[in-house]
């Protein structure tokens, strides 16, 4: 039962005399009578003017147990709690004899501060009895520095103990909050706390924490002057630092000492020496190049960044560095030096600096003025990246814009041909820059690498590697660069139906071929296997390949076969080619159409007609659908071609594009006949039109067979698109037979009440008002049986139509065929 439900139950209550509950063996009462007492206690009894204070109060401090001191945890006003405790808690031997069990209940002492810092008349008290409680017990100071570790208002509670030797995680976890710090540490405290957190200098595993905490006393501190001995300690051990993390702070600290330590003479010089010649010295190298070059506030920037609170640094700091620089290091010393760095790295780690330091050098234009070549420290940075660094992009496009000014700087096309023979980290960064120099100088349109070093690039392989060591922006920007560059990759049909191949099938194939003696990377077996009638041998090489990761060596030996390909085996053969189009879409398909056509392939790709005629023999399905691959590259490869020449405005580009893939779509609608490839037909000008509704105009504007229409307006569900269009074409071609047979299906497959209103507003009167002037116009007339099949409360105004049209055209065979459609009406 708590105090204050005890309270609550009982208002009236009448206190037992204080002199029953003054007992030593308080606990032994029941909890009604503790509380009784106490509240008794709180109400009546705090007050100093009344006759039996000092009696309760030394019985509180001789007779209580700490247990009973427990019982005031409870206590529901926090006004009578710490006025209760406070009041009670003089430094007496008894007192310090209790308070040695108090750091059992650490949720005691947390709510007595939690209330005085609601109540702060009551904080100096407090304050001092933190000091007593933690004065002579090494575990009472470190509970109460556990409790106010979050609590920086209270760290002099803990400066002022004799005991803060042993605060100096303390201090590592609140050194970042250097504005506290500069507000609340005197230069006394200061001077104590360099001279107590050196001796832990000696130990490796601290050193680097001591450097920073020392680096935030100094900044909060800045003209502190330390003893003597002190501050050898802090020289020696800046000489034997040797991690990377050491070396930071380090390089840091020394930049805070440097006007106390130019005062020992030569020491700043040796210290920064030893700083440079580290594995890891691209930190305290860095602050060197931003010295040289004048950029004071890069080294504050860089310095907040490592110390992880605002650095301000002092002009006079500046200057005593430069002045060291200038006597001992030059620019093009340090240049070498961050060579020497990328050298020695085994890779280059997202943590490091290797990257930033790179990029500094082309930001600061130390390159120019130091008039060393940039080519070698990219082509490190190259090869040794492993992890995509936040400055990695930014850092490759400073070197393109730089090579594009400075063509000596240029890397040669043989150089990332050779990178690409094994593709790994190397090969992705040498495919982003080429990727990079090419999007920047063709906007600057000055020189870079040509179109086929491009289409050469294994994109599906890079494209795993940079996911896999890479990932994050670069990969996301090469992604877009890629798809800018190559789009034919990055089609979702080219991965469809990709089929894959079990080892235990692999194993069966190589025993047939084992057994017919056939090497299936050899062209003249593979060509005399498929001249042959050897069925089972055939499919066995198509598998082979299938199961094989050698795409290049496929794509020489089973490209020229296609000629003699047999029925049997074209369904697998289609896999096989769609396998390697994955890879490499551009190579297989010129490697195709010169195995049918005998010419230049890269320039009949972009000439349908003849892509057309060259492919007669396409004509059973899975042929055909490789045919319909190669046409669907051939639009996605002209557009490419269109939207990067420098010769036609961006009208005429489009232009261009349109009517090329116009002229694919109505030459695959002239296959429509073979029933077979209806189907792959209608998917394929559907996913040519649903990427470009301005084309899906374009062919209905030029036209087709009129027989296709009540197809193409059945099976393409995209042409729903034309139904708001329908006003426009048939005003534009006079309401020829095709528009109006396209007009009348569209509104039979659509029967809404938009369709309504155009059949009944703009059909019906506009035939009524063009067909005299048209030569086809009785090519019309099935067309108005369709739209009465729409709407039957269109028949009377299709009647009236047919009617008008009776008695404009005297003619009998017009008469009998009228009255054949107005047959057909009715029923």
């Amino acid at each position: 039962m708590l105090f204050e439900d005890y309270v609550a139950t009982r208002p009236r209550c009448h206190p037992k005399p204080l002199q029953s509950i003054v007992k030593k063996d308080f606990l032994s009462l029941s909890i009604e009578d503790q509380f009784s007492g106490l509240f008794h206690m709180m109400t009546r009894l705090v007050k100093p003017e009344h006759p039996e204070f000092a009696k309760t109060k030394n019985w509180m401090q001789q007779g209580w147990t700490i247990d009973m001191w427990m019982q005031l945890y409870w206590i529901p006003d926090d006004h009578l709690f710490v006025h209760t405790v406070l009041l009670c808690l003089d430094n007496t031997d008894r007192m310090q004899a209790v308070w040695r069990r108090v750091e059992l209940h650490k949720d005691f002492l947390e709510k007595l501060l939690d209330v005085c810092e609601n109540i702060p008349k009551y904080l100096p008290r407090m304050h001092q009895f933190f000091k007593t409680f933690m004065a002579d017990s090494v575990d009472r100071f470190t509970l109460v520095e556990g409790i106010l570790t979050d609590r920086e208002r209270h760290f002099t509670i803990l400066m002022s103990s004799p005991r803060f030797v042993s605060g100096f995680e303390f201090f590592l976890g609140i050194v970042n909050k250097i504005e506290w710090i500069k507000r609340e540490l005197t230069q006394d405290m200061a001077v104590s706390l360099m001279n107590s957190v050196s001796h832990r200098l000696s130990d490796k595993r601290d050193r680097a924490k001591v450097f920073k905490i020392m680096s935030a006393i100094m900044q909060a501190q800045p003209r502190l002057q330390m003893p003597k001995e002190t501050f050898l300690k802090i020289t020696n051990a800046l000489s034997m630092v040797e991690s990377e993390y050491e070396i930071k702070m380090a390089t840091c600290l020394v930049y805070f000492l440097c006007k106390q330590i130019q005062q020992l003479e030569g020491i700043l010089e040796s210290i920064y020496d030893k700083l440079l010649a580290q594995k890891h010295a691209d930190f305290p190298t860095m602050i060197a190049i931003y010295v040289l070059v004048n950029e004071p506030k890069k080294i504050q920037q860089l310095m907040s960044q490592q110390m992880g609170f605002q650095v301000f640094l002092s002009s006079e700091s500046f200057l005593v560095m430069q002045e060291l620089f200038s006597k001992n290091f030059t620019l093009e010393t340090m240049v070498e030096s961050t060579q020497k760095l990328l050298q020695s790295d085994t890779q280059i780690e997202t943590s490091g600096l290797s990257i930033s330091l790179v990029y500094q050098l082309f930001v600061l234009d130390v390159f120019r003025k130091s008039h060393i070549k940039a080519i070698g420290y990219m082509n490190l940075v190259y090869n040794k990246t492993r992890q995509c660094h936040p400055q990695l992009t930014d850092l490759v496009q400073h070197f393109c814009n730089y090579s594009i000014e400075f063509p000596n700087e240029f890397i040669s096309p043989d150089t990332i041909r050779k990178k690409l023979r094994t593709v790994d980290h190397s090969s992705v960064m040498y495919v982003y820059h080429t990727l990079a120099h090419r999007k920047t100088a063709l906007q600057k349109k000055q020189p870079t690498y040509d179109t086929l070093l491009v289409q050469s690039f294994p994109v599906p392989k890079i494209m795993e590697c940079a996911e896999r060591v890479f990932g994050g922006p670069l990969y996301i920007q090469l992604a877009a660069m890629l798809v800018e560059e190559l789009p034919e990759y990055f089609q979702p049909r080219t991965y469809l139906g990709l089929k894959s191949q079990q080892e235990s099938e692999i194993h069966v194939y190589r025993h047939i071929l084992r057994k017919a003696n056939v090497d299936p990377l050899s062209e003249g077996h593979v060509m005399r296997v498929f001249q042959s009638n050897d069925l089972q041998t055939q499919l066995a090489v198509i598998q082979w390949h299938m199961g094989q990761k050698h795409e290049h060596m496929s794509l020489k030996t089973m490209i020229p076969i296609i000629p003699y390909l047999q029925t049997q085996v074209q369904r697998e053969y289609r896999h096989l080619w769609m396998q390697m189009y994955s890879q490499m879409p551009r190579q297989v398909v010129l490697e195709t159409i010169q195995a049918i056509y005998i010419g230049y392939p890269d320039k009949i790709i972009h000439a349908p007609q003849i892509l057309f005629d060259a492919f007669v023999r396409f004509d059973t399905l899975d042929m055909f659908l490789i045919f319909l691959q190669i046409l669907e590259f051939s639009s996605f490869s002209h557009d490419h071609e269109m939207k990067r020449s420098a010769f036609l405005s961006e009208k005429h580009q489009m232009t261009a594009v349109l009517e090329y893939d116009c002229s694919i779509v109505l030459l695959c609608l002239q296959k429509l006949k073979d029933p077979q490839l209806k189907k792959p037909i209608y998917l394929f000008v559907h996913s040519m039109f649903i990427q470009r509704q301005d084309l899906i105009k374009q062919v209905h504007a030029v036209g087709y067979d009129l027989h296709l229409v009540q197809e193409m307006v059945e099976h393409v569900p995209s042409l729903h698109v034309l139904i708001s269009r329908i006003p426009d074409l048939l005003k534009e071609s006079k309401c020829n037979a095709f528009h109006m047979h396209l007009a009348c299906h569209l509104v039979k497959k659509y029967p809404l009440k938009k369709t309504h209103h155009i059949a009944n507003e703009f059909i019906i009167p506009m035939y009524r008002h063009h067909f005299s002037q048209l030569p086809d116009w009785r090519d019309s007339l099935p067309a108005l049986v369709v739209l009465s099949e729409a709407f039957e409360d269109l028949v009377p105004a299709i009647q009236k139509l047919l009617e008008y049209i009776h008695d404009q055209i005297q003619v009998k065979a017009v008469h009998d065929q009228l009255l054949t459609v107005m047959d057909k009406i009715i029923r």
